[in-house]
């Protein structure tokens, strides 16, 4: 069975979060733009989109600098750590679906 290498999964990882970062700034973009109630605050979450920008951008720099297959690992799991998160949120939204429709919880 043939395995993609580190550098594929890291590159995946990092594509699918710079997509998810660039809708992120747009959601903002248009709440700028309309004047809403949420962006009236100020930037005062922007630490939550430079916060990843910046490090996403160390992780992508140590890989590309980096020749130790044992550390471009080390990356690609730091990278790929809140994915986890994700794929608790799915779990738990299958699990309260399964007993919405059941009625009933098994033990």
């Amino acid at each position: 069975m043939h395995l993609p290498n580190v550098s594929t999964i890291f590159w995946s990882v990092f594509a699918l979060y710079s997509v998810g970062l660039v809708a992120m700034l747009g959601v903002l973009g248009v709440a700028l733009a309309r004047g809403s109630k949420a962006a009236q605050g100020g930037l005062v979450g922007a630490w939550l989109i430079v916060f990843p920008v910046v490090g996403m951008a160390v992780l992508a720099a140590l890989f590309l600098l980096t020749g130790s297959t044992t550390l471009r690992v080390i990356y690609t799991v730091v990278l790929a750590f809140p994915l986890l998160g994700i794929l608790n949120m799915a779990i738990n939204w299958i699990v309260r679906y399964k007993i919405n429709r059941t009625g009933r919880v098994d033990k």
